[in-house]
């Protein structure tokens, strides 16, 4: 053992942890619980979206109705897509209880949920990056 190394300052410990990382890059504590509700509301618009944008597009019935055109051997997953609308249809009996959604068409909108889930998730290794540097950006 050298006798020098004995005789120096320890070392410095790094400011390490979660409040060093935000200290380096400027974010302070108050900054955490605007950041969580934006982050948060960024994520119920995604939601709402998406669910919109399902409800006006239909995706499923595009592609199966699009594949078995193309593809008559895909018939029968065209007619699975018909059998599960008759089954959400059922499902989506539940919600009647909401005074809003008792006009619109209740089949398409559950449908239109199943399929937002889909899309928000095989999406989700690019949105949840991008969500948290967007609300970096807007909290900076």
């Amino acid at each position: 053992m050298d006798p020098a190394a004995t005789d120096a300052e320890p070392a410095q410990a790094p400011s390490g942890g979660i409040r060093g990382y935000m200290e380096r890059h400027g974010v302070q504590a108050s900054d955490v619980p605007k950041a969580i509700a934006l982050h948060e509301a960024m994520g119920l618009s995604w939601l709402a979206g998406s669910w919109w944008a399902c409800y006006r597009l239909e995706p499923s019935s595009a592609l199966a109705g699009g594949l078995a055109d193309r593809f008559p051997s895909l018939a029968d997953r065209a007619a699975a897509m018909e059998r599960a609308k008759v089954r959400f249809g059922r499902w989506s009996a539940a919600l009647t209880w909401i005074p809003a959604l008792r006009s619109v068409d209740r089949p398409r909108l559950a449908l239109a949920l199943a399929e937002s889930m889909v899309c928000r998730n095989v999406l989700r290794p690019a949105t949840v990056p991008g969500k948290l540097l967007l609300c970096y950006w807007l909290i900076r």
